[in-house]
């Protein structure tokens, strides 16, 4: 389908861009592999887009002493290239190395995944795994919120209106063992389920995408802090996600449950074992 026809704006900093999209009231803009197809099927209408894809602000990747800093405009290819993606969370540069195709990962954005927040997407389910932090710009200045509180539902996420998403803060998880492991959907790449684990010491992080919201499988994170078994978790992890809502035309929710505790079970037995190939 064709989709509506919109204003396109080009701005050259954050500060024009936060004030063009309060004069247009439009919708940001960057690698379009999400928002595009929602406009072309008419599911989302906007008088302008926004384009922020080439503000410097928003593309750099910046290592510190806590983790790395991402802009929102970093692609997928690129935090498959970065040496400090790579040393600092390994899992997440991983995880980016599966979306879509080659195209989509050289367009698609890191930030624009997150703020879409499509059901089946890599990049929430695994921020949320890592405890990122997600810096929004807007009219009152600069806000964090912890990903924990950041994913609100399908397409919706704890970004205000007239904000925008600038920058990730990952903290540091380059000495954690990890793993991703996803069930594709073969026509698109989308995940059915997706699950993300991280492990340090006695730490088990465990997080979830089976629905309209990545969440952490905190009674399956439980049973392993206190020495309960792989099967255990895995087990709870399905628990914890059995709902009917988490049918649609894709998958029943018994069929998501079930995925869940065996890609919850598979990526724990990676995480033990040290194997490197870590999705499904």
């Amino acid at each position: 389908m064709i989709p509506a026809q919109v204003d396109y704006l080009r701005p050259t900093s954050i500060a024009e861009a936060l004030a063009r999209r309060a004069d247009s009231g439009g919708r940001f803009l960057a690698g379009g592999h999400s928002l595009l197809p929602l406009l072309k099927l008419r599911q989302v209408t906007t008088p302008a887009l926004v384009d922020v894809s080439r503000l410097a602000e928003l593309r750099q990747i910046v290592e510190d002493d806590d983790g790395v800093v991402i802009g929102a405009s970093v692609t997928y290819a690129e935090l498959v290239r970065s040496a400090a993606v790579g040393r600092v969370a390994p899992v997440l540069a991983h995880a980016a190395g599966t979306v879509g195709d080659p195209q989509v990962r050289a367009y698609g954005t890191i930030g624009g995944s997150a703020a879409q927040a499509e059901p089946g997407a890599d990049m929430p389910v695994v921020l949320l795994c890592l405890d990122a932090r997600f810096v929004m710009v807007g009219p009152d200045g600069e806000r964090r919120v912890h990903a924990d509180g950041f994913f609100r539902g399908a397409g919706r996420t704890a970004i205000r209106d007239g904000e925008l998403l600038a920058r990730i803060e990952v903290p540091d998880a380059g000495s954690a063992r990890w793993a991703y492991r996803k069930f594709r959907q073969r026509s698109h790449e989308w995940a059915l389920v997706g699950v993300a684990v991280t492990e340090t010491g006695d730490r088990t992080s465990i997080a979830v995408n089976a629905g309209p919201v990545p969440v952490r499988a905190t009674a399956a994170e439980q049973l392993l802090r206190v020495g309960g078994s792989i099967d255990a978790a895995a087990a709870a992890a399905g628990r914890q996600l059995a709902d009917p809502a988490l049918a649609d035309h894709r998958a029943s929710a018994a069929y998501r449950t079930h995925l869940t505790s065996v890609l919850t079970e598979r990526a724990l037995r990676d995480v033990r074992a040290g194997v490197p190939e870590r999705s499904g």
